[in-house]
């Protein structure tokens, strides 16, 4: 199920016209975890007026979701106004500068790290989404530096991303004799796990 939670404060959903609160939401991934059901919840950062505050709600609620339901996925995105929505006039009179040519659109990725929005920085959602979806992967004591980093708000300098996919690609292609023992190594930890 992908469920779109789209943000953690209720101001911002009721501005997405959402028929549900927070507390609604927490409900409901609480109704999900108790039966085991798998589910990705998806949330929308940058919209034009969102506060910082309003941002780490949204933070807050993907972490308060991680410790209710087992291995949740997360989809963050930067907030993209399409022509025709009902904010769309409203993020253009806040800042945004669509394309001039239709055929622009298609260049536009609002999961990419060099999203240019006006309103959020593009590569720190990227670097959060990132967090978030390692916390799935089951590497051991390292998923506590990912908590950390979430809890704490310490995404700079995320080396630690670039290295776990690196080297999670060597183990997944098992490219080479290091890929091959990563390979092995994560089968074993995942079986401790």
């Amino acid at each position: 199920m992908l469920i779109g939670i789209e943000s953690g404060s209720n101001r911002i959903l009721s501005l997405i016209d959402k028929r549900f609160t927070v507390d609604r939401i927490i409900e409901g991934v609480k109704l999900l975890a108790k039966y085991d059901l798998p589910a990705t919840y998806s949330a929308i950062v940058g919209l034009p007026t969102e506060t910082k505050e309003e941002f780490e709600a949204t933070i807050d609620l993907f972490y308060k979701i991680q410790a209710i339901h087992r291995q949740p996925v997360f989809s963050l995105g930067a907030y993209l106004p399409y022509p025709g929505s009902k904010m769309y006039n409203f993020a253009v009179e806040q800042g945004f500068n669509p394309p001039a040519k239709t055929e622009d659109w298609g260049d536009i990725d609002r999961f990419r790290k060099d999203f240019h929005s006006p309103w959020v920085n593009a590569k720190k959602v990227w670097r959060i989404r990132e967090y978030f979806k390692l916390l799935n992967w089951r590497l051991g004591p390292i998923i506590k530096l990912f908590k950390w980093r979430i809890k704490h708000r310490y995404f700079s300098f995320p080396l630690d991303i670039y290295l776990v996919e690196y080297f999670g690609g060597m183990a997944i292609e098992q490219r080479g004799i290091l890929g091959r023992i990563l390979r092995r190594s994560y089968n074993l930890i995942k079986r401790v796990n």
